[in-house]
């Protein structure tokens, strides 16, 4: 009996890092070499309501693993950011996230989630993030639960479209 539980114990461990999901650069090849435009949408901390800006992102494959990128806010400059998205060396993350689940969808895009554990608001959080990326759409939302509770909300929203 012993040896079956651990049996049982090593083909659960086994199926789980089988199924870990991934992402490639190939996968994420429809960002690049063009600008995009679009919305934020973010639940603000002091009032809970919506906020709205107009943005822009570029992004460049610098390497394997490795995506620049560019973020402005054509109404609020001082929020403009540089940084890198990282793909792990096995795939298996995404920015430092693990991701979660990796699918197409019914509009035949690429849609991946990544898991992470922070804060939000100073609250002990699991914070999602669910990329979505079309030929001609990129979207990212980050969902967070705060631990201790059941329900997830959306903190921040980009939806861009392809810029000429």
């Amino acid at each position: 009996m012993r040896h079956l539980k651990l049996w049982t114990l090593l083909a659960m461990v086994s199926c789980q890092a089988q199924s870990q999901e991934k992402v490639s650069m190939n996968d994420l090849a429809p960002i690049f070499e063009t600008t995009w435009e679009g919305t934020l949408t973010y639940k603000n901390y002091s009032d809970g309501k919506p906020v709205s800006l107009p943005c822009q992102l570029t992004l460049t494959r610098v390497d394997e693993h490795t995506i620049e990128y560019v973020q402005e806010y054509p109404t609020e400059p001082k929020a403009n950011s540089k940084g890198k998205w990282e793909i792990g060396k096995d795939g298996s993350t995404f920015n430092g996230s693990e991701i979660v689940s990796k699918r197409i969808n019914s509009d035949q895009d690429l849609e991946f989630t990544v898991r992470s554990e922070g804060q939000d608001n100073g609250i002990d959080s699991t914070m999602f993030i669910t990329y979505t990326i079309g030929n001609e759409s990129l979207s990212y939302v980050k969902e967070v639960l705060h631990h201790g509770t059941t329900e997830r909300f959306v903190r921040n929203k980009y939806e861009y479209q392809k810029s000429e």
